[in-house]
């Protein structure tokens, strides 16, 4: 590659810098290569040879491009390639050129634009085809996920026909090896030749990253073919090899294959093992796959890994239900509840995009809440069945919900649906869902006299009111306070310190920026204000520098916003509506973190006029996971938005209530809600149930 350009008298002066750089492309290690590559300029500035250093430099540029794509930089890739380009000309130009619209295309495929990614693809190929096979190999390979991915089988397998003579054009090397693995993944025909061939030629150059990534694919065409101890077999070579090769994205993945093998061969100790070791290397890559999420690379890190907590969790759970032993019971239901636990987590640093987002929180002791008469609910949703586990004081229960996860998404959608219209007929949906997460924990909740239910949800439950829930006379809110956590750890449970409490309010009445007005909020605004010692800021005071100034002023304790508010599944369309702008929840954690010399944050964030989309999963993980990202101890939020004076009076009452009475946050508002349950003309959850409590609820 590089050496090709220099002169006689470079090349044999060259030091083994871009011969180490390139070997260590060559065999996948990219860092070395641009620990190598990056130094290489000093070399030649050093050097007389001024007719080659220009075009070495540039090539150097195009190469540490590609070292930097590989490992996950795509900005400081498209940066190195542009100044590149700048400096090109001639047949490097071209390449450049091929390159750049190879980055385009995965841009707009990331970005969904399928046929824009296309047209840069084959563009690509088309200027790579004569001089560049590498480029035009991996420009084809691309196109051809992309009719994969749109079921189009026949424009499939033409492309792999051209990106596997292509391929087989290149000198043995990593890219050529994992070439032709990903068109092994793609390939239905001749997947297990392509998986050979990689796997021979990443022997002969020693790159043991992709000899494991050739050995666990084999295995894994021996695992559907239900060859499970020679595909085991396989998959403990593949192991070994990305042990060696110190590749914890290989090692997670086949340590992960080994759990599933030791399931279906009926070790379950063996497989828990495997399962707890593929975690454990998965935690040292999570970030990296993260933002690779975050890039656009993939739905989110739960669409990648989540399979992973889930299957291990499962495996616990069956152990736990067929085992006499009460603490291997225990320990194992903790365990699978951590587990679920530490996907919750990432799901929420991956939702805001905030590495810092679960550390906003300090960690409860969730399992002594016996003392407050609180019991925790945390279902687990598995592909055949649903678990829930209960924290009691005499530890964990488990109870099983024997239906399939779509069918319980399906009801739980058609529950959500009929909840928002005050006319429609929502009994029997929630008298159902009662029946199945409910109705057998309840001799256990009466028993020990729980007055308060702290649901952990997870997937299509983070879209409905657990409030709303029916036993066929009541309720559930008219027999529990009910509040919401996005996870455990994520919940600082303290009694509310009512003495000295500031309140900031904020709100729009007026219609701005195409949203329409609301009413209702001016007679919000001003009874709470009755009630509490607070400052207004009302419609054009309502501005984000209002706010920023609000907060340097005064340490508040409860922060109400009573405006427009999205939470969508993109988190960049997440927002609340101020007088002149948009407040995004990385904006409103800064505002609300001003205060960090203060000892306490605050203590309750309210949202009274948010709304989510109806079955976005992703959505409600965004709202109940507010008050940890703003850094408040809880929320006050809606599922959904009721212009109706209902509203006003229920925050109004939910306010009073804790003031007045001493009452929890979450037997506030369960009073709150009751008091609108018991006016016929509003006993309709549409207007009752969209509020949650979520985060602390003492």
């Amino acid at each position: 590659m590089i050496l090709l350009l220099l002169s006689p008298s470079a090349a044999a002066e060259s030091p083994d810098i871009l011969k180490e750089g390139e070997r260590a492309f060559m065999r996948g290690d990219f860092a070395k290569a641009i620990e190598q590559w990056e130094s290489a300029p000093d070399f030649y500035k050093k050097s007389n040879d001024h007719l080659n250093q220009a075009d070495t430099l540039v090539y150097l540029r195009v190469y540490l491009s590609e070292a930097y794509r590989a490992s996950g930089y795509d900005a400081k890739a498209a940066e190195l390639l542009d100044s590149a380009d700048k400096s090109a000309s001639g047949d490097l130009k071209t390449k450049i050129a091929a390159l750049l619209l190879l980055y385009q295309g995965d841009t707009l495929s990331n970005q969904k634009d399928e046929q824009g990614a296309l047209g840069a693809y084959m563009e690509s190929a088309k200027l790579s085809e004569n001089k560049y096979p590498e480029i035009c190999a991996k420009a084809l390979l691309h196109a051809a996920g992309i009719h994969h991915r749109a079921g189009r089988n026949a424009e499939t397998r033409s492309l792999l026909e051209k990106t596997i003579a292509k391929t087989r054009l290149l000198e043995q090397s990593h890219d050529k090896a994992y070439l032709l693995i990903s068109a092994g993944e793609l390939s239905e025909i001749s997947e297990y030749d392509l998986f050979q061939e990689a796997r021979k030629i990443a022997e002969s150059i020693g790159d043991l990253r992709a000899v494991s990534h050739a050995l666990g694919h084999i295995a894994r065409l021996y695992e559907k073919e239900k060859r499970y101890e020679e595909s085991l077999s396989l998959t403990r070579q593949a192991v070994f090899a990305a042990q060696q090769a110190d590749a914890p994205e290989s090692l997670y993945r086949w340590l992960w294959q080994s759990g599933r093998l030791l399931t279906i061969l009926g070790d379950r100790d063996g497989a828990i093992s495997s399962y707890r070791l593929a975690i454990q290397n998965l935690e040292s890559i999570r970030q990296d796959m993260a933002s690779g999420c975050q890039r656009g690379m993939c739905l989110s890190f739960r669409d990648i890994v989540g399979p992973l907590y889930f299957e291990m969790a499962d495996i616990l759970l069956q152990r736990s239900a067929s085992s006499k032993d009460s603490h291997q019971i225990q320990q194992d239901l903790k365990e699978a509840r951590s587990v679920i636990e530490q996907l919750k987590t990432v799901e929420l640093q991956d939702y805001f995009q905030d590495e810092c987002v679960a550390l906003h929180s300090k960690g409860s002791s969730i399992d002594k809440l016996h003392t407050l008469h609180a019991a925790a609910i945390y279902p687990i949703l598995l592909p055949n069945r649903t678990e829930v586990l209960v924290s009691f004081p005499d530890g964990l229960k488990q109870f099983t919900v024997s239906l399939k996860n779509d069918e319980l998404t399906e009801l739980i959608r058609s529950f959500r649906a009929k909840l928002e219209q005050p006319e429609s007929r929502f009994i029997r949906y929630a008298q159902r869902l009662y029946d199945l997460l409910l109705r057998p924990l309840e001799s256990e909740l009466d028993s020990r006299k729980i007055d308060t239910l702290i649901f952990v949800p997870d997937g299509a439950l983070r879209t409905i009111p657990m409030a709303a829930l029916h036993d066929g006379r009541r309720f559930l809110i008219e027999k529990y306070a009910v509040a919401t956590t996005p996870g455990l750890t994520l919940t600082d449970p303290k009694p509310l310190e009512r003495q000295g409490l500031h309140m900031l309010l904020n709100g729009l009445t007026e219609s701005v920026q195409g949203f329409s007005s609301l009413p209702n909020v001016s007679y919000e605004l001003q009874e709470v204000h009755r009630l509490y010692e607070s400052r207004v800021l009302r419609d054009k005071d309502f501005t984000i520098s209002g706010v920023e100034q609000a907060f340097r002023t005064m340490p508040y304790s409860i922060v109400h916003i009573a405006s427009h508010g999205q939470f969508d599944k993109n988190p960049k369309n997440t927002f609340l509506l101020t007088y002149n702008s948009k407040l995004t929840m990385d904006k409103l954690e800064q505002l609300i973190r001003i205060g960090k010399f203060r000892k306490d944050p605050v203590e309750l964030l309210t949202l009274s006029a948010c709304q989510t989309a109806s079955g976005d999963d992703r959505a409600a993980l965004g709202l109940a996971g507010v008050a940890v990202k703003a850094g408040a101890r809880s929320a006050l939020a809606t599922l959904w938005f009721i212009d109706d004076a209902s509203t006003s009076r229920l925050i109004t009452d939910f306010y009073r209530k804790i003031r007045d009475s001493g009452l929890s946050k979450a037997k506030a508002l369960q009073q709150a809600q009751i008091g609108i349950i018991k006016d016929p003309n509003l006993e309709h959850p549409a207007y009752w149930a969209p509020f949650l409590l979520i985060g602390n609820w003492m």
